[in-house]
């Protein structure tokens, strides 16, 4: 899945942006945001790398929070769930010869997305942390359009042998607690080097050893 996920939300006027300026301020403000944290980034900041003047940036935005809502919110609500569920469907429809595989490949969608955008989710994840509103909605949204993509797959794998025989229910948590643990820490680990295959490797590994049925 090898989506800019700021340029897809921009081209899609996800963001309502009106012009080239607006544009760059988005980008410079992620990009800071990212490198020093929300706190630590002033207006001043983000208008010297944007090559806007603060007046420009205050005309589109009245204070730094307007900013950074403008940037979250967008992406909770809609467009990281959409994009992870057409992946998914996607994934479903060529894998479907054993749940390891198809697993792997969700696993290995989900972590082109986030190198691809890791500055944007480091972004999201820091200051959901500290506000009660954006957490829940990122983790409902997600988890709402996983779970449904999810049933079926585990349906069908229950079907023919390949996982437990436990409440599917059960089987999304198990899954979804693995994937975006793996993810939350991949996100906030202050080294850029790419999650590597042995990481993935790992984590099949670990989900597989709950899940196969070995009868």
């Amino acid at each position: 899945m090898d989506v800019s996920l700021l340029d897809a939300m921009l081209e899609e006027d996800i963001l309502d942006v009106k012009n080239e300026k607006q544009r760059k301020i988005l980008k410079a403000s992620i990009e800071l945001f990212a490198e020093n944290g929300y706190a630590n980034t002033s207006t001043a900041e983000i208008a010297k790398r944007a090559g806007v003047s603060v007046g420009t940036l205050f005309n589109y935005y009245n204070k730094k929070e307007t900013l950074l809502f403008a940037i979250v919110l967008p992406a909770i609500n809609s467009f990281v769930p959409k994009l992870l569920l057409d992946n998914d469907y996607r994934v479903m429809l060529q894998t479907s010869s054993s749940f390891e595989e198809f697993i792997r490949a969700v696993i290995k969608g989900r972590v082109l997305f986030l190198e691809k955008n890791k500055e944007l989710f480091q972004v999201i994840l820091k200051e959901v942390l500290y506000n009660e509103e954006l957490k829940q909605g990122l983790f409902s949204n997600i988890s709402t359009h996983s779970r449904e993509f999810l049933v079926n797959a585990i349906e069908h794998f229950k079907e023919i042998g390949e996982l437990k025989d436990l409440p599917t229910e059960r089987i999304i948590k198990y899954i979804l607690i693995n994937l975006i643990g793996f993810c939350m820490s991949s996100v906030l680990t202050p080294n850029n080097e790419p999650i590597s295959e042995t990481e993935v490797d790992d984590l099949v590994a670990i989900m597989m050893g709950g899940l196969r049925n070995d009868k």
